[in-house]
C-alpha cells in the first residue's frame, strides 16, 4: 500500500510541474508514458501500430491540456488509461 501511495504522491507532483509548463517534467512524462500507452493502445486495436500511435498521441495531447485536473484518486496510469478508453471508443 505504501509503494502506491508514494507512487501516488510523485504523480500527482509531475503532474503539477507538468500542468505548470516544465518542460523537463513534461519530458519526462513522455519518455515514461508514451511507450506504456502505446502498448495498452495497441493491445486493443488489433496490433495496428499507425492506429494505436494515433489513438496515443490523441490523447497525450487530452492529457497535457488536461492535466491541471488531475486529483491524484487513481495512479497517473490509470488515469491515462481511461481517457485512451475514451479516445478508443471515439475511434470505434
Amino acid at each position: 500500500m505504501t509503494d502506491n501511495v508514494s507512487q501516488i504522491e510523485k504523480d500527482r507532483s509531475l503532474a503539477r510541474q507538468v500542468a505548470g509548463g516544465d518542460q523537463e517534467a513534461f519530458d519526462a512524462f513522455f519518455r515514461e508514458y508514451f511507450p506504456r500507452l502505446f502498448r495498452f493502445t495497441l493491445l486493443r486495436v488489433d496490433n495496428d501500430g499507425e492506429l494505436a500511435e494515433e489513438v496515443v498521441q490523441r490523447t497525450m495531447c487530452i492529457v497535457v491540456r488536461k492535466m491541471g485536473t488531475f486529483r491524484g484518486e487513481a495512479l497517473l496510469f490509470t488515469w491515462l488509461c481511461q481517457i485512451c478508453r475514451n479516445e478508443l471508443n471515439a475511434v470505434f
